[in-house]
């Protein structure tokens, strides 16, 4: 049985205008995107539209929407199927936000693969969608093939740091993090700080690399070679960099994660070590856990909704003149806790 106040059958957009009291071309340009440039309709009135068409079960028609508007209202996404946490949780942001605009946010998971990631790129062509941001863009051996994929592609916004020339982007400055950390690594009188290194193939990870040159240099200190200390960022090697960085006599740690960081902790205190008394540790990305830890962990947090903020300006800004805005940088912000 239907609802209350609903019909069998399709709903039409003329029945939703005369339930909210509204000519239909002002209905068309609440659901639809229509009604031509001359109609405005005010919040209130896109509210009660809502709430009529609620009420009725009323259903936009796709391909009606696209004829009129020439958009699908759909956003694409694009992520590696490893990618940290915090990304997930960007997408996350970024999908609430486009969704109270009236888009639709798809996401495509590639597990890396050049193949799979051809797939969602036709996939979402096949659909007309308006615009596609991705964090997929580099690969250890097939960055040319990537590039090839993304090239003649006008709509893509980039999160990070693609090796692509005038690539739109919004980059989240991990450079400057480090920098950050440095600085009150320094302050609080450590001088050998040893640098948790995580794939260097990544661009993100070569930032994070300068930025902890730079950040010594500012204080004068001499950079260690041996203070970057390298590996896969399989979970067990994280005991591995803790056992590193005492043999080298590190006065501190900057972990490329904050689950490393937790793991490096551990590993610590299993020593017999004191964090931060003997030894200060730090990570990056502010997950929820890191103030949890014991000690509580002094991070660095991405500012993930400053960067969803950005993101669908740039969006919204190529839907509305069909080019990217300039390309917007974020810095992150240190939150001191107990670890350092």
């Amino acid at each position: 049985m239907p609802k209350e106040g609903r019909r069998e059958g399709k709903i039409t957009l003329a029945e939703v205008a005369a339930r909210a009291g509204v000519s239909v071309s002002a209905a068309s340009k609440a659901l639809l995107g229509g009604g031509g440039k001359t109609t405005r309709v005010s919040q209130a009135t896109i509210s009660k539209i809502r709430r009529a068409a609620s009420e009725l079960g009323y259903r936009p028609n796709a391909a009606a929407r696209q004829l009129k508007t020439g958009r699908s209202n759909i956003i694409g996404a694009i992520i590696h199927s490893t990618a940290p946490r915090i990304y997930y949780e960007l997408f996350s942001i970024i999908q609430q936000k486009l969704a109270k605009t009236g888009y639709c946010f798809m996401v495509g998971q590639s597990d890396g693969s050049i193949r799979l990631l051809g797939r969602y790129l036709d996939e979402f062509h096949s659909r007309h969608t308006d615009a596609i941001i991705t964090t997929f863009f580099e690969a250890p051996g097939e960055n040319q093939q990537l590039r090839g994929l993304y090239a003649g592609l006008d709509n893509v916004l980039y999160l990070g740091s693609p090796d692509f020339e005038n690539a739109p982007r919004v980059d989240m400055d991990t450079g400057d993090g480090i920098i950050q950390v440095v600085d009150h690594l320094v302050s609080s009188g450590a001088s050998r700080i040893a640098l948790d290194v995580v794939d260097k193939f990544y661009s993100t990870v070569r930032k994070r690399i300068q930025g902890y040159r730079a950040g010594l240099k500012k204080h004068n200190i001499k950079a260690d070679a041996d203070l970057l200390i390298e590996n896969d960022g399989a979970p067990g090697n994280a005991a591995a960099t803790a056992r590193r960085a005492l043999e080298l006599e590190a006065q501190a740690v900057a972990a490329g994660n904050d689950l490393r960081a937790a793991a490096i902790i551990r590993e610590l205190q299993r020593l017999g070590r004191r964090v931060p008394e003997d030894i200060r540790v730090t990570g990056f990305d502010n997950m929820d856990f890191s103030a949890l830890l014991k000690p509580s962990l002094t991070t660095v947090d991405q500012r993930n909704g400053a960067v969803a903020d950005a993101a669908v300006f740039m969006v919204r800004h190529y839907l509305d003149n069909m080019k990217f805005p300039e390309n917007i940088s974020i810095k992150p912000r240190l939150v001191l806790r107990e670890s350092a």
